[in-house]
């Protein structure tokens, strides 16, 4: 053991034992476990939850602020990184359904453009034998 050195078990000065991380680490990874909290929110499947929102909430609640990396969070404590991996993997599937489900409003809205709405006359029978 080198000089400074506090044994397994002793307490510093601070009344912490040598396992015991500094409350900065404390801190920076309670504020990650919050940050990953919020990631696994985002990403969770709307209709996994409760539906007190309602149809076109999404609409009415107006453009999402891009969102911008806390400056102080600090590295992911190693201790959260299969936790992150896991919200990175949720927000890849969460992503891709809702591509999915853009290319799905789009052929919808792309059928809607297709039908006349200036009411000009059109066939109203289509004639499969001549």
């Amino acid at each position: 053991m080198n000089d400074g050195e506090i044994p397994d078990g002793a307490m510093d000065a601070a009344g912490m034992d040598a396992t015991t991380p500094a409350p900065t680490a404390r801190a920076r990874e309670r504020a990650w476990r919050d940050m990953l909290d919020l990631f696994e929110s985002d990403a969770a499947d709307p209709d996994a939850g409760s539906d007190a929102a309602g149809p076109g909430a999404l609409a009415e609640a107006g453009p999402v602020e891009p969102w911008l990396p806390p400056r102080d969070l600090g590295p992911l404590p190693a201790s959260l990184a299969d936790r992150a991996r896991a919200v990175l993997a949720a927000q890849a599937a969460r992503a891709a359904r809702v591509r999915a489900d853009l290319t799905t409003v789009r052929s919808h809205l792309d059928a809607l453009a297709r039908i006349p709405a200036d009411g000009a006359e059109t066939a109203v029978y289509l004639d499969r034998n001549g």
